[in-house]
């Protein structure tokens, strides 16, 4: 009665064993942490075209071995085109829209009105007659919500945000009927989809970088739209390294901040890995 399947879990536990193996490539500086990064990313490719409500599960995790492995190996021109290839098929605007189509199927799929339960009998129960219209109402009322949502998908970034501004992702307490539960799923699918594009596309923007530094040339920064502000990504550097970054949840330019901004930045062999 779910999504996932062996196959997913095969592939998920695939994909934490190529980043334990990219880890400890990058820390021992071999070049090979980057083929070893590149299967994370085709594998991550695999899990989204069938599974897109999960890729913020794995994300973050190829942001972080990517700022270690750029940081700590010095790439070829070929890896990193091989990287930013997989990269720029990731970084889709119509993902948010897929699953909350997903959503929308899956509410009319098992949302129809219950039949009678026990043994089989002529006579009609008045109760399940007043039921069924009741439980008819409710899928289509939901329904009607979720394709209001999904027409929200459809807009750029960040105005697809303001819809679900005001909800609470508090306690549960309040998420006891269907139309708090899908607009509730639908505001974390939709913030957690801008955050996902933030990781994306800061992360292409850093291996824009590293290309240029490869090749002794000067860095063409992709004008990449920051989902939060609907302005191009931030690149600010100093005297170890640079970061990129969006401005975050908050819609406030922090200077690439580490946890207030969605940061990228590419972990030197000076400095500690967060593990």
């Amino acid at each position: 009665g779910t999504d996932y399947s062996y196959r997913f879990a095969e592939v998920w536990q695939l994909e934490q064993l190529a980043s334990l193996r990219t880890r400890l490539l990058a820390v021992d500086g071999r070049d090979t942490a980057f083929k070893s990064l590149h299967v994370q990313l085709l594998l991550l490719q695999a899990i989204a075209r069938e599974y897109p409500n999960t890729l913020s599960w794995f994300v973050e995790i190829i942001s972080r071995d990517l700022a270690l492995v750029v940081g700590r190996v010095r790439p070829t021109a070929a890896s990193l085109a091989a990287l930013e290839t997989v990269l720029h098929a990731l970084d889709r605007d119509d993902r948010v829209k897929r699953t909350l189509f997903t959503y929308r199927a899956e509410t009319l799929n098992n949302g129809s009105p219950r039949l009678a339960l026990g043994r089989p009998s002529r006579v009609v129960i008045p109760w399940e007659a007043v039921r069924r219209p009741f439980d008819l109402h409710r899928v289509n009322e939901v329904a009607d919500m979720q394709a209001q949502y999904i027409e929200y998908a459809d807009l750029p970034w960040p105005q697809r945000l303001e819809p679900f501004r005001d909800v609470d992702f508090g306690p549960f307490g309040e998420l006891n009927d269907a139309r708090a539960m899908q607009r509730y799923a639908a505001a974390m699918s939709v913030r957690q989809e801008a955050r996902n594009a933030a990781l994306v596309r800061s992360a292409r923007i850093a291996i824009a970088i590293e290309r240029a530094r490869a090749s002794n040339a000067t860095a063409e920064i992709p004008k990449l739209i920051d989902p939060y502000s609907g302005e191009p990504m931030r690149v600010k550097r100093d005297d170890l390294s640079y970061v990129v970054y969006s401005v975050g949840q908050n819609r406030r330019d922090d200077g690439g901040h580490a946890t207030l901004d969605v940061t990228f930045r590419p972990v030197r062999a000076g400095l500690s890995p967060n593990p």
